[in-house]
């Protein structure tokens, strides 16, 4: 947020704050969505563990992932 106000032009700051957090807000409502419709899914078909398992198994690659990154590019 602080490198946002440092990089945007002052008299637009409004809509460098607004795009920036637009990423947020859809993400937690397709977030929300999902894990509300993975957890339904799991209850249907008797395994109510399915969206954690899920989220679990999408962290682990995130994580993987970032970690690939950082040695690949020396971060």
């Amino acid at each position: 947020q602080a490198a946002m106000v440092e990089l945007s032009d002052s008299t637009a700051l409004g809509s460098y704050m607004g795009f920036g957090w637009l990423g947020l807000a859809v993400g937690g409502a397709l977030g929300n969505y999902s894990a509300g419709a993975l957890y339904d899914l799991g209850k249907y078909l008797g395994f109510e563990a399915l969206a954690w398992v899920i989220m679990f198994v999408i962290g682990v690659l995130t994580a993987v992932g970032l970690y690939w990154f950082t040695k690949r590019y020396q971060l």
